[in-house]
């Protein structure tokens, strides 16, 4: 892992998901860029949240407690 870099896996609202429910990936810390430079439609996926700057990374995941996280599909077609 890289340090000063977490995830969190959220709803649409942005909240966090129990456990065992989909979610999108975000990855959250010093490591994340501001965005996307002279590309401005591309910046939807960066945000703040928790004071951090936050990627939503395009993957549905789950985590399922046990420290693993599964990965179930992608949102777009990277």
């Amino acid at each position: 892992p890289i340090l000063n870099t977490d995830f969190m896996i959220l709803d649409d609202k942005l909240a966090p998901c129990p456990l065992g429910i989909e979610g999108d990936l975000w990855i959250l810390g010093k490591g994340v860029g501001e965005g996307y430079l002279n590309t401005p439609e591309n910046n939807k996926n960066f945000q703040t949240l928790d004071k951090q700057r936050a990627y939503k990374t395009g993957d549905i995941v789950k985590n399922f407690g046990d420290g693993y996280i599964k990965y179930i599909r992608r949102t777009d077609n990277q």
